[in-house]
């Protein structure tokens, strides 16, 4: 191990201008992927590379922790081992097998990919930039990270990670939620790329960011860029990047009713489009409070006589959203006509139907 680092430490300095104290192209590319060879962290979607086990696990990763999708990508390529087990299962096995990943318009787009896979494209991901961009919930970055890992092409991945680390290194100052930052980032990327290791490079780039330039107390003493880093040289790691968000988290109150036939039976139903759509969910609707600030103690739903009482309150966040929810809950007589797009089921049923992790906190306060 001492060998090796200062074998390292060599190469680091024979790249190093020390004239303008900056660092070369060939020291960001090689130095890092040296780094990743030696210190990656062991993920199932990197021992065994394939382009769906990249794709599946890229749109698994979108706004969950690795930690989290390590579990789920297991299950998930137990249940879907190839493309073709997806496209041939119903959409609500897959939703059951993502059940608490959130975020469900991915599986979603996942198994609508898998159709258009199997009748275009013969069971496989195509290796052009022009094709992917066009799958559903196939977007820029994850288009770039299957090519760049999977088919080792020269198409840097730019995610959150990279330009923590891109734009520290740099000591760019550029708002980093806006898309001519991310170009920015991209064009230097690409003009750094050594075509031989496309794979290695882009992997490099997401495990930097997520282990040593991480947002809070990086670990630039541990890090192979350090040396040539504007944030490091300057003591200004905690400055960069900079964001500037324009959009704020909107509030909204709902009413969610627990509503039973009989003791262990309950009414769910299926939300069509919007938030949710696709998904099995309590019937619920918006709910405005009065201006003391105090919620009903009992409610109505419409289209049904029974008098629903209160309780408990409690809050769910979305990206963009937060839920106030109040529950209601209730019996009905079993002869009361109900809602055709309702369904009513036994509570050993429940985990049988897809349902956001919202009204699965509600039906919690039911055991």
């Amino acid at each position: 191990m001492i060998i090796r680092f200062y074998i390292f430490l060599g190469k680091l300095l024979s790249l190093y201008d020390m004239k303008s104290k900056t660092v070369t192209k060939d020291l960001v590319s090689e130095s890092l992927i040296d780094w990743y060879r030696y210190h990656h962290r062991i993920m199932p979607w990197r021992e065994h590379v394939t382009p769906y086990r990249v794709w599946i696990s890229e749109i698994m990763l979108q706004q969950t922790r690795i930690e989290t999708v390590i579990r789920y990508f297991e299950t998930f390529m137990t249940a879907f081992p190839t493309i073709q087990a997806v496209a041939d299962a119903d959409l609500e096995k897959v939703y059951a097998v993502w059940a608490g990943l959130g975020y469900y318009q991915r599986a979603k787009n996942i198994w609508k990919t898998a159709q258009i896979l199997m009748n275009q494209y013969d069971a496989t991901l195509p290796n052009q930039y022009s094709q992917l961009i066009t799958l559903p919930g196939i977007g820029e970055y994850t288009a770039c990270a299957i090519l760049s890992i999977a088919y080792h092409q020269p198409f840097p991945a730019v995610d959150g990670n990279v330009l923590r680390v891109v734009t520290r290194l740099k000591g760019w100052k550029e708002n980093v939620l806006e898309k001519q930052t991310v170009r920015h980032v991209s064009v230097f990327l690409k003009s750094i790329v050594p075509a031989q290791y496309c794979s290695e490079f882009t992997q490099a780039w997401m495990e930097l960011g997520e282990t040593l330039c991480t947002k809070q107390t990086p670990l630039c003493d541990r890090c192979p860029l350090s040396i040539g880093c504007y944030a490091k040289q300057h003591n200004v790691t905690n400055e960069l990047p900079v964001r500037i968000k324009d959009l704020k988290r909107s509030e909204e109150t709902r009413a969610v009713f627990l509503i039973q036939p009989s003791p262990k039976c309950l009414v769910i139903t299926k939300k069509k489009k919007g938030l949710l759509a696709e998904l099995w969910e309590l019937p619920n609707m918006e709910l405005v409070i009065s201006p003391s600030g105090k919620n009903p103690k009992t409610m109505h739903y419409s289209g049904l006589q029974e008098t629903f009482s209160y309780v408990s309150s409690l809050k769910h966040d979305f990206t963009h959203k937060r839920w106030h929810l109040h529950v209601y809950q209730g019996r009905i007589n079993p002869g009361t006509p109900i809602d055709p797009d309702w369904l009513i089921i036994s509570w050993e049923k429940l985990e049988k139907y897809p349902m956001a992790t919202a009204f699965k906190k509600v039906i919690t306060l039911l055991f």
